[in-house]
């Protein structure tokens, strides 16, 4: 049986999850998690000094679910991409009914004709096709043409990129196939939901995103500096700690419950000691927390909107209570999602494989129509 491997790094820690594919299902395995030992990491200085440990966690998983073999998906953050929107008329040798490989060949001269020769596209999301001043959501198979207008939306990274992480795993016998955009992943793990209106929302460690989906169309797919290190630098600040003891107090004893018993514990400081009151610092953070996301929430989003569905990704997911406690500000059905472990690894996975926003046989409405309102700023 095929086994497939999505990686997410993020600035404290690299997420691995595994899944499988057989009979035409995708099944989600495991994640792993791997403390990352410095903030100020480097992307590919990281992958250089870990992928022994990277291949041990492979092979592991490989023997204990009777796998044949990995291919390697990783998710790539909005820092290490570029992205350009390219309109562009596409001539063809002669007069034809277009067909998909006509539109693959469209979409390849888009790319060609538009990035620099040491850039790689790895994602082609066409906004419109256009025939004769005809507008088509999706791709106009059997329109007879001698030209067709693609408008797309690139995503791409340096090809000294790809050719280094590949030889890095290439050196093991490990299979990396490609990047995905961190944000699209995200989405992808929620993308053939039942859900019609809904807002999802992925709390990273050193950043967050929103993606809304109304009307039957996303209208924004926005980024924030908030997530797990900026809570633990407003630990810092109130309580006058150092930040990586507002880490470990954070991940030792951060509960979302209402019915925490009373507790008190003694922390060293540098020479001196102080008395933390974890009732205290559990109603601080859930505070903070709780005003963040009502903040982005009210700046990108129509509140009076009743029936709207809410689904939270990511770090925060599996903490005690963290379900029932937005459940409680958040008013709107909303469920969390704790099915695929703390991080989009999975998504980088599923996106990978289905590649569903770029699938030139998408039906109408496009998905990928609705997905580029994103980028409407940019037309």
């Amino acid at each position: 049986m095929k086994g497939f491997c999505g990686i997410d790094l993020e600035k404290d820690k690299l997420f691995i999850s595994f899944a499988s594919f057989n009979k035409g299902r995708l099944n989600f395995l495991e994640e792993v998690k791997i403390d990352v030992s410095s903030e100020e990491y480097d992307f590919l200085e990281f992958f250089r000094k870990n992928i022994t440990f990277i291949n041990q966690k492979i092979i592991e998983r490989k023997n204990i679910y009777s796998l044949d073999i990995f291919d390697i998906f990783i998710n790539i953050d909005l820092d290490m991409v570029s992205e350009k929107v390219i309109e562009e008329n596409v001539p063809f040798n002669k007069l034809k009914k277009i067909s998909i490989s006509d539109i693959n060949f469209a979409k390849k001269y888009l790319e060609n004709s538009s990035l620099e020769w040491n850039d790689l596209c790895i994602h082609n999301f066409v906004i419109n096709y256009n025939i004769n001043n005809q507008n088509y959501d999706s791709p106009p198979l059997g329109i007879l043409t001698k030209k067709i207008n693609l408008k797309s939306l690139l995503i791409s990274v340096k090809n000294n990129l790809y050719d280094e992480v590949n030889s890095i795993f290439d050196a093991f016998n490990l299979k990396f196939l490609n990047f995905v955009y961190k944000p699209v992943s995200a989405f992808s793990i929620i993308l053939k939901r039942d859900f019609k209106d809904r807002a999802v929302f992925y709390i990273g460690y050193d950043k967050s995103y929103l993606v809304i989906y109304l009307d039957k169309k996303i209208t924004a797919i926005k980024s924030f500096n908030f997530g797990l290190k900026s809570i633990f630098f407003e630990i810092e600040k109130k309580f006058l700690i150092p930040i990586a003891l507002s880490k470990e107090i954070f991940n030792r004893y951060i509960s979302f419950r209402e019915d925490l018993p009373f507790k008190e514990i003694t922390i060293k400081n540098n020479n001196s000691y102080m008395n933390l009151n974890i009732n205290t610092l559990n109603l601080f953070i859930k505070n903070h927390i709780k005003d963040e996301i009502s903040k982005i929430l009210e700046n990108f989003f129509n509140l009076e909107k009743k029936d709207i569905e809410f689904a939270f990704l990511g770090r925060l997911n599996l903490c005690d209570g963290f379900s029932e406690f937005v459940k409680n500000f958040v008013s709107y059905p909303t469920e969390v999602i704790k099915d695929y472990g703390l991080s989009c690894s999975f998504g980088a996975i599923k996106y990978g494989i289905e590649r569903s926003l770029e699938n030139n046989f998408i039906s109408k409405p496009s998905i990928l129509k609705k997905i580029v309102e994103v980028y409407k700023e940019y037309f």
